[in-house]
């Protein structure tokens, strides 16, 4: 019962539409404006860069609470890539907000934090610095991950966490390419 409320939990916490509940305080209708997705860089963009920052950093904020109720509750490893993914779930279909949600990446990274920080805090800071040369959030995500593997491999990160983290990563990437074919999502 325990583990089932702490999957319902997860999800509900990513579900939580921070990008649009502060685009909403600002006037703005997220949905109609930029790219129309509901998600930290349209937020960045077309409301304020504080207030993208501010929406980064709680989409961060969920993934990472998600797979720290797991740490709560003395879960495994596999169970917190669970929680982790439950709640990049709820951010790309957040039952608040009629399944309409954003592209998950913060989530997801913040997932990554929580389950092998130094190394996703590595290759995020690497990303970073990558993202004014490269003008791309898919590509510099792309290299993120790439870089997570091969920090991962240096460091010896313990094997699960590393490629709990790579498949959560890899099945958002695969969402996304099909979310934009077959159902028009940008």
């Amino acid at each position: 019962m325990e583990i089932a409320l702490a999957l319902v939990g997860a999800y509900l916490l990513g579900s939580v539409p921070f990008a649009y509940l502060v685009a909403r305080a600002k006037g703005v209708n997220i949905f109609a404006v930029g790219t129309g997705n509901p998600g930290a860089a349209n937020v960045f963009r077309m409301v304020s860069k504080p207030l993208g920052v501010l929406v980064l950093i709680l989409d961060i904020l969920k993934g990472m609470g998600a797979v720290g109720m797991g740490v709560l509750l003395g879960l495994g490893e596999w169970e917190r890539i669970a929680l982790g993914g439950l709640a990049i779930g709820g951010h790309l279909y957040p039952v608040f907000l009629r399944f309409r949600g954003g592209a998950g990446l913060a989530t997801a990274i913040g997932v990554a934090l929580a389950l092998a920080p130094r190394t996703a805090f590595l290759a995020f800071l690497g990303a970073l610095l990558l993202l004014p040369l490269i003008r791309s959030i898919g590509h510099t995500t792309g290299l993120g991950v790439s870089l997570f593997v091969f920090l991962g491999l240096l460091l010896r990160e313990k094997p699960v966490p590393l490629w709990g983290t790579v498949l959560l990563f890899t099945l958002l990437l695969v969402h996304t390419f099909l979310a934009r074919r077959f159902l028009g999502r940008r």
